[in-house]
């Protein structure tokens, strides 16, 4: 179901038009997740003829998908820290709430003021 899953969206994304922007990332979010059901089915028809690689085709499987995830999470959380302050609340006077630019540089502390502003 999950390969048919992900066909599908792959499908529909070119339909309308939305393709990933390099072709890196069709790795983590098409490829690995694929691999990732695909290993799922093959254990699991592996299970039921009682052949020995089933259970590591499965573990396998949720490794891949585990990573996959991991991945996408940390690729949506760079994103919001690269982009905060073009997606960040405004107050009243019109300027971000967020206005400090990350220094690419230095390394820095992210806080999360839970939309209220802060005083430097």
């Amino acid at each position: 179901m999950g390969l048919a899953y992900q066909i599908n969206v792959v499908v529909t994304r070119h339909k309308v038009g939305l393709v990933l922007p390099h072709w890196q990332d069709w790795l983590p979010y098409v490829g690995v997740p694929a691999l990732g059901s695909t290993s799922l089915i093959v254990g699991a028809v592996g299970l039921i003829a009682e052949k020995s690689f089933a259970p590591y085709a499965i573990a396998a499987a949720m490794v891949l998908s585990l990573a996959a995830g991991i991945y996408g999470a940390w690729d949506l959380t760079l994103w919001m820290i690269k982009n905060r302050d073009k997606t960040s609340p405004r107050n009243d006077s019109g300027s971000h709430v967020a206005n400090r630019r990350l220094n690419q540089k230095t390394t820095c502390l992210v806080r999360f003021t839970g939309g209220r502003p802060t005083s430097p």
